[in-house]
C-alpha cells in the first residue's frame, strides 16, 4: 500500500503513465473502470477526489477531465481503520485517452488525516 497525508492546498497522489503515451483508454475498446481499495487511517473522513487527468506536453500541465468525489464513490465518507474498496465507472468518463489519475485532497481547512490505498487496477472490459 501506499499513504498520504492530504493537504488544504489541494495536495494530490499522482499517479502517472512513464510512457510518452497515455496509458489509461475510457473508449469502448478501452478500459471499464479503475478499482482501488482505500483506508481512512485512524482518522476516516477524508475529502478527496480521484480525477482523471491528461498531461499536456507542449504546455507541461496537467488538467481534470473528470473528478468523482471519494465519499460518493463509496456511497459514505472514507471509514476509519478499515479498507473500502471503490469503483468508478469509465462510461461515466469522456471517451479518449489520459495520462494519469490524481488523489487529491478537497479540504480548504487544513491538513487531513493519512489515506492509504492500495490494489489500484484498470478493469478489462469484458470479452
Amino acid at each position: 500500500s501506499i499513504s498520504f497525508i492530504p493537504g488544504a492546498s489541494y495536495d494530490a497522489l499522482y499517479v502517472h503513465c512513464v510512457s510518452s503515451s497515455p496509458c489509461i483508454y475510457t473508449s469502448s475498446s478501452g478500459y471499464a473502470g479503475l478499482e482501488f481499495y482505500i483506508h481512512g487511517g485512524a482518522q476516516g473522513g477524508q475529502a478527496i477526489d480521484v480525477a482523471i487527468v491528461q498531461y499536456d506536453r507542449v504546455t507541461e500541465q496537467s488538467a481534470i477531465v473528470k473528478s468523482f468525489p471519494v465519499a460518493s464513490i463509496l456511497g459514505k465518507p472514507i471509514p476509519a481503520n478499515a479498507w473500502t474498496k471503490g469503483y468508478i465507472d469509465f462510461s461515466d468518463v469522456p471517451a479518449g485517452a489520459y495520462d494519469g489519475l490524481w488523489f487529491q485532497s478537497k479540504s480548504s481547512s487544513g491538513v487531513q488525516g493519512v489515506v492509504y490505498l492500495d490494489d489500484l487496477r484498470l478493469v478489462a472490459r469484458p470479452s
